[in-house]
């Protein structure tokens, strides 16, 4: 049976209850549709929003991305996805100082960078330690006298970081510039269903990097989970795409499905970090931080936790269903001590079977409890999935019943692929 174009009534905000209630009933229980199901789900989609348009003159751009993100989001679970970044920016630190500069203010190791493509993952600090933005750190160009490295960053943090860097260049011979100009960020996403769906990155990431000299193609340095990246010339992004993954046609679309799926995955990413602890937002744990390379700008609160102090809490991903839900399958434990042996990919694959194409009614900062205790709070919420990124104390993650403090909401955590055995005592890895 064809699906129906429904009237849309005269009122904007009628007109948004029905397109979303409409979104609800296409997409539910998707997974398993033929793509001739999918297209024509895409084409009531389009007809939907085109009768919107021509009923209200206009359709605002939150609908519009909303609405369309459930349709990527499913797509992203079935096969990957390849999209340009609309969120993110690129600078650029280039002279003959640009390596010794950005090492002074960089948690990882920047002196290990030694061929194009190379990257390291880390966060800039404020001089008390607490986090202004997460970054990737890529070296572009390596010179006699001088090298390039690009910065990828999120949009919304790029005018602080600028401010940042300028702040302490002082005399360092560089040059700092926001690139996003001439080159854009694109991520190639694998399947989060499907977990041996990274195997080709490595060899595939290398070969394109070959191939595009005039930008960089790398694999995530947080975790293959993540997928690849690539930065590459403004007039010149083609890329040899696997046959199965899909290319995002609209780029906001696209991105906000890639920003659900690091959420998913349980990762925070720009002022989702802003003024955090370092460790507690797992930048050890992500490959973030160097705790050998000597000193930089906010070292010392990584530094006293790391070999004195232990960590309580730690960010998460975790679903959210109401909490007379029944779930039929409890999320895996979370390897702790000599647990560690459980399969790394389980949480994920747990989760990519419970998403539900409708994003959690719970807001930022949102406080939970367990056991009437305080639990932590949520730091991050997806855009098209029951899914968010909560900041948890580790004693609740394998015994509490966790809640909003409403009492309306339950949140399941689960680990993510890259999440390691921990020492629950301490909150560190085992080889600590």
């Amino acid at each position: 049976m064809a699906l129906q174009c429904p009237v849309v009534p005269a009122s904007t905000a009628e007109a948004g209850v029905v397109l979303a209630v409409t979104n609800f009933a296409l997409h539910e229980n998707r997974y398993d549709h033929p793509p001739a199901r999918r297209a024509e789900v895409r084409k009531a989609i389009a007809d939907i929003l085109n009768q919107a348009k021509a009923t209200n003159g206009a359709i605002s751009n939150e609908l519009r991305l909303g609405l369309c993100c459930k349709e990527m989001t499913h797509l992203l679970h079935r096969g990957g996805l390849v999209t340009a970044l609309s969120r993110t920016r690129v600078l650029r630190v280039e002279g003959p100082d640009a390596l010794k500069f950005l090492q002074g203010i960089f948690t990882n190791d920047i002196h290990g960078l030694k061929t194009r493509g190379d990257v390291r993952y880390g966060a800039f600090l404020s001089h008390k330690g607490r986090t202004l933005t997460d970054a990737e750190v890529v070296l572009h160009e390596v010179g006699p006298c001088a090298d390039a490295l690009f910065l990828k960053v999120d949009a919304a943090a790029e005018e602080d970081m600028l401010k940042h860097l300028k702040k302490y260049k002082l005399r360092s011979k560089v040059t700092i510039s926001a690139a996003h100009d001439y080159v854009r960020a694109h991520a190639i996403l694998p399947s989060l269903a499907d977990p041996t769906a990274t195997a080709f990155l490595p060899s595939w990431t290398a070969d394109q990097n070959e191939t595009h000299r005039d930008g960089v193609v790398y694999v995530d340095p947080r975790s293959a989970a993540f997928g690849s990246t690539a930065i590459l010339p403004v007039e010149h992004a083609s890329l040899d795409i696997p046959s199965e993954y899909v290319v995002a046609e609209d780029e906001d679309v696209g991105d906000l499905a890639a920003r659900d799926r690091r959420i998913v995955l349980g990762a925070c990413s720009g002022l989702e970090w802003r003024d955090g602890i370092p460790l507690e937002y797992n930048l050890d744990l992500l490959h973030g931080v160097s705790m050998t390379k000597g000193c930089y700008v906010g070292q010392e609160l990584i530094s006293r936790t790391h070999y004195k102090g232990n960590i309580r809490k730690r960010t998460l991903p975790c679903l959210v269903v109401p909490v007379a839900a029944e779930v039929d399958m409890p999320p895996p434990p979370f390897p702790f001590g000599s647990s560690g042996s459980l399969d790394a990919s389980a949480g994920v694959a747990w989760a990519t079977q419970h998403l539900t194409a409708v994003a959690p009614p719970v807001e930022v900062d949102t406080k939970l409890m367990a056991h009437d205790a305080a639990a932590g709070k949520i730091v991050a919420v997806a855009t098209g999935v029951n899914a968010v990124v909560a900041m948890v104390r580790l004693e609740h993650l394998n015994c509490g019943n966790i809640v909003t403090d409403d009492g309306r909401f339950r949140l399941l955590p689960y680990a993510p692929a890259w999440w390691p055995a921990l020492n629950l005592n301490t909150g560190k890895l085992l080889s600590s």
